[in-house]
């Protein structure tokens, strides 16, 4: 699976530094955390998306807002 930004497939990189032995684990930190967990072909998948036409940080959606939810709606009065 290709990184969706360029921050993940930087940390991607760091954290499989980490796994080979080339960069020191800083503990508590998400690479740190990631290369404890992830298997190294995927991180190496991560790791190697190009980094061209990548975004600097996903942006996140915002799910629409719902009457249910607390919402405002909008009443037609007669």
């Amino acid at each position: 699976m290709p990184a969706k930004s360029l921050a993940q497939a930087q940390m991607m990189g760091i954290a499989r530094g980490i796994q080979k032995g080339e960069v020191a684990p800083k503990p508590g930190t998400p690479s740190a955390q990631v290369a404890a967990t992830m298997k190294p072909a995927a991180l190496a998948e991560f790791a190697s998306t190009p980094h061209e036409g990548l975004p600097k940080k996903k942006r996140e959606r915002k799910p629409p807002k719902s009457p249910m939810l607390g919402g405002k709606m909008k009443v037609k009065r007669v």
